[in-house]
C-alpha cells in the first residue's frame, strides 16, 4: 500500500499535530533497489524521522507497518509516546529456527499458488468497500509477483 491510504482518517486528526505518511521502500511511489530486509526498512524510518526533526512521537502501523512500528518501539522506547497497531501481531522479534525455515519455504509456495489469486484474495481481506478493495488490488498488482 501507500502513504494515501490513511487520508480519509488524516482529515479526522487536530491541526496542531504534524503527519508525516512515508512509503516504505519497495511499497507505493518507494523504490526497491537490491533485496527487501526488514532491516533496512526501519533504518529507513529512523532517518527520516530524525532528518524531519520528529519528537514526541505516536506511531502508527497497520500489517506489516504495525510491526514495524513495534520494532521501533523496541529499538528506539524513549522517543515513542503513543502506539496504534492495526490488524498486525507481536512478531517482530527474532525468529525461532521453524519460523526461519517456514520463511525460506515462502516463496516456493507462492510461486506455485496462481497471481491473480493472490492478488483478488489479498485485496477483498483489505477491507469492505468496493473502493478499498480496488485500491488494495491496483497497489498488490503495482508491486508485481516478484
Amino acid at each position: 500500500m501507500d502513504g494515501s491510504m490513511f487520508d480519509a482518517q488524516l482529515a479526522q486528526v487536530p491541526d496542531e499535530y504534524g503527519i508525516l505518511c512515508w512509503d516504505a521502500r519497495g511499497h507505493g511511489t518507494s523504490v526497491l533497489v537490491g533485496a527487501f530486509r526488514y532491516d533496512d526498512m526501519l533504518d529507513d524510518l529512523r532517518a527520516l524521522l530524525v532528518e524531519v526533526g520528529a519528537r514526541r512521537l505516536t506511531v502508527v502501523g497497520q500489517s506489516m507497518g504495525g510491526n514495524l512500528a513495534q520494532s521501533y518501539l523496541d529499538a528506539y522506547p524513549g522517543e515513542v509516546e503513543r502506539l496504534v497497531l492495526i490488524d498486525c501481531t507481536a512478531n517482530h522479534g527474532a525468529l525461532s529456527f521453524v519460523e526461519k525455515y517456514a520463511l525460506r519455504s515462502t516463496r516456493a509456495v507462492l510461486r506455485m499458488y496462481p497471481w491473480r489469486l493472490t492478488v483478488s484474495q489479498s485485496a477483498d481481506a483489505c477491507g469492505a468497500t468496493n473502493e478499498t478493495k480496488a485500491y488494495a488490488e491496483r497497489q498488490l498488482r503495482s508491486m508485481g509477483r516478484d
